[in-house]
């Protein structure tokens, strides 16, 4: 059965959004996010779930019949990026922007969770709501896992969305396997001795060894890794020195680490460390390398994304719906729920322009009932597969 129109939705969602656009919040700071959303919850009458996870939100709908669960995940924080003043309810927060589309993200959600409820009595089963806070930096599905969210109603299936400026308006792309990359941070810290700049052979300048330990580690993705597979290594922040007449004796490098598959991860974060050694005792110096690991791979269920196909053809239109040829190296933190039940997560098309993370970044507001309507679909036909290989089973 697919979800019927509500009328008024979009006026409705597209209120929402606009609130959250106006008040966006860093990571970790969702205070005012958190109660925004659950006042909302409280006025569709869902039920409000406990989740000690910093500043999540998790609201379960109980459908008029028992049955499996399924989650539907948005995440809450917004960006250290000015929004342009001139920008349509432009962000009240001087220097903070939902610039990723979280505010679209979470009214989506919420929109989706009007058209089930509208449908709540014939509903087989239940949709727990995720709202995950600090996607952006710790990745709080982290912390709402070990709280229980997927818990007391126990998830079968969880959905996730972002919406993407690559696609039009009305236009939807998924990948069945790995669809989002994993990442590591990376520190280098090189140690050489410092010395006056007229007499470099009295010391041991770390610069140097920056500089040649910088230009290894850009061969093992151009040179070490098939170019059928994918890897990016990017150092991003590098800070040495004290004075231009004294030779740096220490110089420490920050960057990351995304690969597609783990083989391919633990191998060049062995060799990252292998390079950074021994670069810099060839060359009189010492070096370490820490890499902290990130993010894991987004892999969507192969079952749940044919499906999801199947609702956008239905909804969308054929010609409107993608498969996705290549995984993405941007990471996401929605692989962590992914790993503990079956998941799937997919683009939506927000209108061709600038992309995430810039301060220029937009969206067609005509996007967003049109999410609302796929993901309670989606999640709508799951639980009645769910429901009907339940009985199946247990016949």
């Amino acid at each position: 059965m697919l979800i019927k129109d509500d009328p008024a939705l979009d006026i409705w969602i597209i209120e929402r959004r606009r609130a959250l656009h106006r008040r966006p919040e860093l990571s970790g700071q969702e205070h005012e996010t958190q109660a925004f959303l659950l006042a909302e919850l409280e006025a569709l009458g869902i039920e409000r779930l406990p989740c000690d996870a910093g500043n999540a939100v998790v609201g379960l709908i109980r459908g008029g019949q028992p049955g499996p669960t399924v989650a539907l995940r948005a995440d809450m924080d917004a960006l250290p990026i000015t929004e342009p003043e001139d920008a349509p309810f432009c962000s009240e927060r001087p220097g903070v922007m939902h610039a990723c589309g979280h505010d679209a993200h979470m009214a989506i959600q919420l929109g989706a969770a009007r058209l089930l409820m509208a449908h709540r009595e014939r509903l087989v089963g239940n949709v727990k709501l995720l709202f995950e806070p600090a996607e952006e930096t710790t990745g709080g599905a982290r912390d709402m896992i070990a709280a229980g969210c997927l818990e007391n109603p126990r998830v079968d299936a969880v959905v996730g969305l972002h919406v993407s400026p690559a696609l039009p308006t009305g236009h939807m792309s998924a990948r069945p396997g790995v669809a989002h990359g994993s990442s590591d941070a990376i520190t280098l810290t090189l140690q050489g001795k410092a010395g006056h700049a007229a007499y470099p052979e009295q010391g041991v300048d770390a610069i140097m060894i920056a500089s040649h330990v910088i230009t290894a580690l850009q061969t093992l993705v151009s040179r070490e890794t098939s170019p059928l597979d994918s890897a990016v290594l990017s150092l991003c922040m590098i800070e040495g020195g004290t004075a231009p007449n004294i030779l740096c004796n220490q110089v420490i490098i920050r960057g990351t680490l995304r690969t597609l598959l783990p083989e391919t991860r633990q191998r060049l974060k062995g060799r990252v460390i292998q390079i950074t050694e021994g670069i810099a005792q060839v060359l009189g110096g010492t070096g370490e390398a820490i890499l902290s690991e990130g993010y894991g791979p987004v892999i969507n269920d192969a079952a749940l994304t044919a499906r999801l196909f199947e609702v956008g053809r239905a909804i969308l239109g054929p010609e409107r719906v993608h498969h996705s040829e290549r995984p993405s190296l941007g990471v996401e933190s929605f692989g962590f729920f992914a790993q503990r039940v079956r998941g799937v997560f997919w683009n939506i098309g927000c209108g061709l322009g600038p992309p995430i993370h810039a301060r220029e970044f937009s969206i067609d507001e005509a996007c967003l009932p049109i999410g609302a309507r796929m993901q309670a679909t989606l999640a709508w036909e799951l639980l009645s597969e769910l429901s009907k290989k339940e009985k199946e089973d247990h016949a």
